[in-house]
């Protein structure tokens, strides 16, 4: 038998239709699956991730002000590290008052915030305290949390 191949495609792989369909649907496969990989890899940030850090810091700054009330020296006089805690209260309330809350998440720090806004720095200890145990402001806006916490939940 007489060799059919001419001398230009000697060397070259057997291509014919169905090494070209292997090959078409193992790079499709490895497409769909460097695809799927990426997909995982890549973390989706919460849509209130800013508002959730910055509540955060505000239930952080709001335990200090109870220490720092708590360890005054002259009852009704403020210390130095309350008025400069106070001074990072109100940088943390006006920033979360300019971000729109997008999800329960986010109207909880807003909650925070109604809370924040309506408590003095000698109340700060009752948020510790059960709800029962809290004045009547401040046990409706714990209470207006829990409800918005205990429904993301269930959501």
């Amino acid at each position: 038998m007489p060799n059919t191949v001419p001398a230009s495609a000697e060397g070259l792989p057997n291509l014919n239709r169905r090494s070209a369909l292997a090959k078409l649907g193992l790079g499709l496969a490895a497409t769909i699956s460097l695809g799927a990989a990426s997909a995982m890899a890549a973390p989706t940030m919460h849509p209130d991730a800013d508002l959730v850090r910055l509540g955060d810091k505000l239930d952080a700054a709001w335990r200090e002000m109870a220490c720092a009330v708590s360890e005054r020296e002259v009852e009704n006089e403020e210390s130095e590290a309350e008025e400069a805690i106070l001074k990072e209260i109100c940088g943390l309330e006006a920033a979360i008052y300019k971000i729109p809350a997008t999800s329960l998440a986010g109207i909880r720090v807003k909650a925070k915030l109604a809370l924040s806004a309506n408590l003095a720095p000698e109340d700060a200890y009752q948020l510790d305290r059960p709800i029962r145990d809290q004045d009547w402001t401040i046990s409706c806006l714990t209470q207006f949390m829990a409800d918005i916490e205990r429904l993301a939940k269930e959501a």
